[in-house]
């Protein structure tokens, strides 16, 4: 094998520049003796039609046509790129990556054969200068294992857009889905995908484009999970993502599809553009903390607002009424309750005391909060729900999740203020004490920016 001397050698980024001129220049010259081929391949593409859109009432036709895509011819591309390793500038890269980045040399050689290969992929077409040096940067990138970006395209269930576009921030935008979003291409020999194709079920209520600099998949879908997150606080909504595109620019790290075995979400609200600077305020404030929970739970380092931040989660995703009121009323006894017996009344009271600091009338919350834990008593307990009962629960479920949603913002908040415990012994002195009722009020008022987002709870 060829020995280099590394330190005589050219940048990294300059062996690169020059491999990339030698495969395509190599490229126009085998495409001149028909060496390298461009075929037709056959395609799908499905087609959208007669499409109509109202706050989440959707409809809309679907028809495949075949078309035919300019394609490398598979034999002559691969014979083409076994011949490229053996190029002076490939094994003098090659070298240089293994030696700079304390790898073995045939681990070199895969690296640098995948950058290669999209650099043919991209010649396809005329590739400009530009284009090369782009690629060469996210190649190298890619070996620093510094942050890059990412462009994920995720398909929303549990939000219905009044409006065209919200922007929730500068990289974020939240819009209408449009027919040219679930028109897609497959190859005609591929095997089909069952979940593309039926569109029937998964059209989306809302598509967010977003744009992240992260290291990994990982890091970016922990994002995406952040922001749905506080997608389902900013307003109660079982707001899911039934589809992620991740869109990285990165030689190596893997783009596709993620689909979710969910398709629609049981609870929904709807945005418009008087929502977006709220949204914007609300979006600053509260992502921060709610990455912060995902990765305290994510270590299993969980406390009281990590619990009930995973059951409130957890309440909107159940499909039955029922069980979204147990996990809402479950997400208030995990912020409000301690090792305290006679749970009803003690739960009833400190909800009603703690969100009528937030404006919240008390004597409603306590009367919501008793009749909606005998439900959730009974359904815990396997006693069959009474049908007068189940037709109130829809209604209490609704209302019990704001109380979840306003707690949780409020703990959110304090939780490095003050301590659960002492917390608690406030809101219970405060029943019998109006002065501590307001020294408590000014606590709140004072660590709690909460910001207003729907009229009927202030919170």
């Amino acid at each position: 094998m060829k020995v280099f001397n590394i330190k005589n050698q050219k940048t990294l980024s300059s062996c690169l520049y020059e491999l990339v001129d030698k495969v395509t220049q190599n490229l126009k010259g085998r495409m001149s003796k028909k060496e390298m081929v461009i075929v037709k391949y056959p395609y799908y593409r499905a087609k959208i039609s007669d499409f109509k859109y109202d706050k989440g009432n959707k409809s809309y036709a679907t028809s495949f046509e075949p078309i035919l895509k300019d394609r490398w011819d598979d034999r002559k591309k691969f014979k083409f790129l076994a011949e490229v390793k053996e190029f002076g500038e490939f094994q003098e890269t090659a070298g240089i990556i293994s030696e700079n980045y304390k790898m073995e040399k045939n681990q070199a050689d895969y690296l640098l054969e995948r950058f290669v290969h999209k650099i043919i992929d991209q010649s396809l077409s005329d590739i400009s200068e530009q284009t090369s040096l782009e690629i060469i940067s996210m190649f190298i990138a890619d070996l620093e294992q510094t942050p890059k970006n990412w462009h994920p395209i995720i398909w929303i269930s549990g939000i219905n857009m009044d409006a065209g576009l919200v922007n929730i921030s500068k990289n974020i935008h939240i819009k209408k889905p449009e027919p040219a979003d679930l028109e897609f291409e497959t190859p005609i020999y591929s095997k089909p995908t069952f979940i593309r194709y039926d569109l029937s079920f998964r059209m989306p209520d809302t598509i967010i484009k977003a744009k992240y600099r992260e290291k990994s998949n990982r890091d970016t879908q922990k994002r995406i999970e952040a922001l749905i997150s506080t997608l389902r606080l900013y307003k109660v909504g079982s707001v899911i993502s039934t589809q992620i595109e991740l869109n990285p620019d990165s030689v190596f790290a893997m783009g596709g599809v993620l689909h979710s075995h969910k398709t629609s979400a049981p609870m929904k609200y709807e945005l418009d553009k008087n929502d977006e600077r709220k949204l914007q305020d609300f979006y600053n404030l509260f992502e921060p903390i709610v990455t912060s929970l995902i990765d305290k739970k994510d270590k299993r380092d969980l406390n009281y607002v990590t619990i009930a931040f995973e059951r409130y989660n957890t309440a909107l995703e159940e499909t039955r009424p029922e069980s979204r009121l147990t996990y809402a009323t479950m997400c208030l006894e995990a912020l409000y309750l301690g090792a305290e017996t006679e749970m009803t009344r003690r739960l009833s009271q400190r909800v009603s005391c703690a969100l009528s600091l937030l404006g919240y009338k008390p004597l409603e919350v306590s009367s919501v909060m008793k009749r909606s834990y005998k439900i959730r008593s009974r359904f815990v307990h396997g006693v069959i729900i009474k049908d007068k009962d189940r037709k109130n629960s829809g209604k209490l479920e609704k209302e019990l999740l704001e109380y979840s949603r306003s707690s949780l913002l409020m703990f959110m908040q304090i939780q490095d203020k003050i301590k659960k415990d002492n917390f608690l012994t406030k809101l219970d002195t405060s029943l019998l004490d109006g002065k501590e009722k307001n020294k408590l009020k000014e606590f709140i008022s004072k660590n709690c920016q909460i910001v207003e987002i729907n009229p009927s709870y202030p919170c």
